[in-house]
């Protein structure tokens, strides 16, 4: 497949530019939007976007080859995309030092989770992602063993997911996810309040309430400095969160 050239689209201070995506990679459509649909691109580059994905000549590859389908137009957040149009600034994932927004959410069981509660039992990693994200992926296997070594009292992971619960749910059972998984509400609201501009996006909150590591995509070093603040705030010793069998296949970073 030929990709389409970037192509600038001249609006007030604004520049937005697109290009096509090779089938399966990212696989689904609505990725696809989501990777060119910039937090202050316009209604008409969402509809420019939306055209070329149904008329290019090569979707019936994409459609053959795990392309759009159900799963994708299920988890098309529309709500979210116009909130994220309609702000006037640009989002950014809040920082280190700055006061955790709130977050009350539900998990894959139905029951509403409290940052505010959770922070009385220690520190919270707050772990923002999408199913389809392949860094996302890549993360999450070394985020369920950190929970493993650990989890419970002083230290609680949350998994925090954009997408549907059914593809949410069967995210965690490939990967054997075993701690909480949250579902952001319609739009994002959680998302927007944190400036996630990135999957996956960590935060490790302190339990004062104010952010200790910010993380964006995969970081070996940010997840090691994570994993030694798990250790000192559990009392437990500090266990290497890679292994060697890690070390050539995993790459240092990867972008989200």
């Amino acid at each position: 497949m030929i990709p389409l050239p970037l192509v600038p689209l001249f609006l007030p201070k604004r520049w937005v530019a697109f290009s096509a995506v090779a089938p399966g990679s990212p696989r689904s459509f609505a990725t696809l939007i989501a990777i060119t649909l910039t937090p202050r691109a316009s209604f008409m580059n969402l509809m420019l976007c939306f055209v070329y994905c149904l008329l290019s000549p090569d979707q019936g590859q994409m459609r053959n080859s795990d392309g759009i389908s159900l799963t994708d137009l299920r988890n098309l957040n529309l709500l979210g995309l116009a909130r994220r149009f309609l702000r006037s600034k640009p989002l950014a994932a809040i920082q280190a030092g700055e006061a955790a927004p709130a977050i009350a959410l539900k998990d894959l069981d139905g029951r509403r989770n409290y940052l505010a509660e959770a922070l009385k039992g220690g520190a919270v990693l707050a772990v923002f992602f999408k199913v389809n994200c392949v860094t996302s992926q890549l993360t999450f296997p070394f985020l369920q063993r950190m929970h493993e070594i650990y989890g419970g009292s002083n230290f609680t992971l949350w998994g925090i997911s954009q997408n549907h619960p059914k593809d949410t749910r069967q995210f965690t059972k490939k990967f054997g996810i075993t701690f909480p998984v949250l579902i952001d509400g319609k739009g994002y609201p959680v998302s927007n309040r944190y400036g996630l501009t990135n999957s996956p996006t960590l935060f490790l909150i302190r339990p004062d309430g104010r952010i200790q590591v910010s993380s964006a995509g995969f970081s070996k070093s940010d997840l090691e400095t994570i994993a030694t603040e798990a250790a000192r705030a559990t009392g437990r010793p500090a266990v290497p969160l890679f292994k060697s069998e890690d070390v050539d296949v995993v790459p240092a970073w990867k972008p989200g």
